[in-house]
């Protein structure tokens, strides 16, 4: 690959990865799906890959689901064509949200168990382990097993603290207690 198309698609990415970790989703999309564009073009199998990840997380608040959906779906595939386990299982919990955001239970237990078995193939400390570990709560809350989510998150919320951001361990413990809202909503409706 020439060494300036690689260049150059790095340097979209990071300014996306940038834009994103600003609070700018719209703009972190537009310079990811250029680094996309540069880089998949660049006829090179270095892991630029991993901007399917980003791209799928700035796209959350920005794009319909079908298009999150594809590009989390297409990052998966690729990433598992050039054996980097890890990053495919990351995609495939990205999945797993698209999945429960759309009440696709089925769905969301079967790209569980893909992580799990992406997983399989990793280091037992390998960070996406905790996460697959958060998505399986997720799960849990949506099959409406409540406290065992509860306390598998917090299972996980101790494993992974010397791992995480501070950033990043307020998203998951925003998420988690927007699901006991939404569970707690729910069994209000159905209970009366």
């Amino acid at each position: 690959a020439p060494p300036d198309a690689l260049a150059l698609g790095y340097a979209w990415m990071s300014m996306g990865l940038f834009r994103l970790r600003l609070g700018e989703p719209a703009q972190a999309v537009e310079d990811l799906r250029e680094a996309l564009r540069v880089l998949q073009h660049s006829g090179s199998r270095e892991p630029w890959a991993l901007v399917y990840a980003a791209l799928a997380v700035s796209l959350r608040g920005v794009a319909d689901v079908r298009e999150r959906r594809r590009c989390a779906f297409e990052g998966q595939q690729l990433l598992q064509s050039q054996r980097r386990w890890g990053e495919a299982a990351n995609l495939t919990l990205e999945l797993i949200e698209i999945a429960l955001a759309e009440s696709a239970l089925d769905q969301a237990r079967l790209l569980l168990q893909e992580a799990r078995h992406l997983c399989a193939e990793l280091p037992a400390a390998a960070p996406v382990r905790c996460a697959v570990q958060l998505a399986n709560s997720s799960v849990l809350f949506a099959e409406g097993r409540h406290q065992a989510a509860i306390a598998l998150a917090q299972e996980w919320l101790e494993a992974a603290k010397p791992h995480i951001a501070s950033v990043d361990e307020a998203y998951f413990l925003e998420r988690l207690a927007h699901r006991c809202g939404t569970a707690l909503r729910q069994a209000l409706v159905m209970g009366g």
